[in-house]
């Protein structure tokens, strides 16, 4: 089963019982589950927690469930409201509302002709249209309470003029100021792989000549911190279409000082026969938000960097 190629789906989903669709869900459930974490920005930023029914709480204006957290003294946060939907609002009692919305993926649909001419394993059919697909929705959504959370906090700032001026190293330095003067400590940093490739950009004044000539060498997918901070690259960037601006950098504090991500049930599959046609997509029940506003700094202009 570990084997199974797309062209085999119809013999497995032909049987009369459910057996066929069940392996398949078994075969696939862990690798979709985990690809998504590995992947989504939102994932490596603020690693997600899984929830059972027993530990979720219901809207008091409706039945779609939410979880309430812990407000960190001192802070502010970020509701967006029901299905993560609406006009975003400060919370700023003892704990904030997490809302859950559904992320589904486009359906595969394929009828029996079609996926005898396939001759590439399920697993990559799972990663080209499901694990993608659920990726950049669960960064859209992040994305947007980060730049929310950047703007409300005033910790936005563009390259161009006084001290971030053709400096990609004091570009980051300036974003790392405006957390720390929220008296926040900044974790991680946040850019498309394009904006990443600026480091090797940097002379040898700046990053020394060992740094250097490694960077020369073996490129900067190896290089995983600058200036001490973890760096988490994507390349799911504006300019092909998708997420992440490749003119911007987000420096955002760790996980348990920055917000919550729950998914309810971890992710789901359906699949269904019917007719000649094939159809299967997955889902997952997904709430996010920033629990502290100034845990977020936004530094644009990047792209014109040295």
């Amino acid at each position: 089963m570990s084997n199974l190629m797309a062209s085999q789906l119809w013999d497995v989903f032909s049987g009369k019982s459910a057996s066929g669709m069940e392996k398949v869900a078994a075969l696939t459930e862990d690798f979709l589950r985990d690809r998504i974490r590995e992947t989504s920005v939102l994932n490596r930023a603020i690693p997600p927690v899984v929830l059972t029914e027993a530990q979720i709480e219901r809207n008091t204006t409706n039945d779609w469930p939410l979880k309430r957290v812990e407000l960190e003294p001192d802070s502010k946060a970020f509701t967006h409201g029901f299905r993560g939907k609406g006009s975003a609002q400060f919370m700023e009692g003892r704990k904030y509302e997490v809302y859950f919305t559904k992320i589904e993926t486009e359906h595969f649909k394929k009828t029996r002709e079609e996926l005898m001419t396939m001759r590439y394993p399920v697993m990559d059919v799972v990663n080209n249209n499901f694990v993608l697909d659920m990726q950049e929705q669960l960064d859209i959504l992040f994305k947007t309470r980060l730049l929310a959370s950047a703007t409300a906090a005033s910790n936005t700032g563009s390259c161009g003029s006084g001290a971030v001026k053709d400096k990609f190293k004091d570009a980051v330095i300036t974003g790392v100021r405006k957390v720390l003067g929220k008296r926040r400590r900044a974790a991680r940093l946040i850019m498309t792989e394009s904006v990443w490739l600026n480091l090797a950009k940097l002379e040898p004044d700046k990053i020394g000549y060992e740094n250097v000539g490694r960077i020369a060498l073996n490129g900067v997918a190896a290089e995983k911190t600058f200036l001490g901070y973890e760096v988490i690259t994507s390349i799911n960037s504006s300019t092909a279409g998708s997420v992440w601006s490749d003119d911007e950098i987000y420096i955002i504090a760790s996980p348990e000082f920055l917000g919550s991500n729950f998914i309810l049930g971890d992710v789901q599959q359906e699949m269904k026969r019917e007719g000649n046609m094939l159809e299967w997509w997955a889902w997952a029940d997904q709430g996010m938000e920033i629990g502290n506003v100034a845990s977020v700094a936004q530094i644009t202009g990047i792209s014109s960097l040295t």
